[in-house]
């Protein structure tokens, strides 16, 4: 049985985020110091509990003034799956589900865009890793 978008997203981010199996709170990564005009990335993992965890992750070009886009991940850790929840750039942000729970018409494209934007920055070579307490401040001012 091929893989679903919901599986492959889950692969993409275990491979992304090394310690995503095993989330501890929150905690903050970045991918490895790119050099100067490189997209710059930081992530931060939120335990729900054993089971799940929210995955939120911003990017910038260096050196730019642009508010950082965004994306925002549901992880279920047990079925091994992912679903996007939001996304923001510098024009707007979106969410894949309303109040009431409906689907965003888009859903499916703007999941395809997620799995495509992972698989980029996997084949750059990105890894997010673990920053030191404190930093997570210092980080968010690069992609703001």
């Amino acid at each position: 049985m091929p893989a679903t978008v919901y599986q492959r997203l889950f692969d993409r981010l275990a491979a992304l985020i090394p310690d995503l199996a095993r989330p501890n709170g929150e905690c903050t990564f970045r991918a490895l110091t790119p050099r100067p005009g490189e997209l710059v990335s930081y992530c931060t993992l939120s335990t729900i509990d054993t089971r799940a965890c929210d995955v939120h992750i911003a990017h910038a070009m260096q050196g730019h003034r642009t508010g950082a886009a965004t994306l925002s991940f549901h992880v279920d850790l047990a079925a091994r799956r992912a679903e996007l929840t939001a996304v923001q750039d510098e024009w707007r942000y979106e969410v894949l589900y309303d109040e009431d729970g409906r689907p965003n018409p888009r859903q499916a494209q703007m999941n395809d865009f997620a799995l495509t934007w992972l698989a980029a920055r996997l084949a750059c070579g990105a890894v997010f890793r673990p920053v030191e307490t404190g930093a997570a401040e210092e980080l968010a001012g690069e992609c703001a």
